[in-house]
């Protein structure tokens, strides 16, 4: 797929939350591209990701029915299970 026909999607800071974020969206069908333009590591390494422009809305809304707490997201990080409520 041509690259120009991709749209920006978010923009997450390091690398662990934009591939957690990416697999989710893969696993229900979603092509991603991971973008940066920094050689930093980490936290401090922004990351855009970018779908499809047709994929734009379902990608979206994944999102939104998806969103992780800071715990989960450090729990995923650490290949830990995320901590009970």
């Amino acid at each position: 797929m041509d690259k120009a026909s991709w749209t920006p999607l978010t923009t997450v800071s390091g690398t662990v939350a934009a591939d957690i974020l990416a697999g989710r969206l893969r696993l229900e069908g979603v092509l991603v591209d991971i973008r940066t333009d920094t050689a930093l590591l980490g936290e401090a390494r922004m990351c855009r990701l970018y779908v499809p422009a047709d994929q734009l809305e379902r990608a979206k809304a994944i999102m939104l029915r998806d969103t992780f707490s800071d715990a989960e997201l450090e729990a995923l990080a650490m290949s830990e299970a995320p901590p009970k409520d």
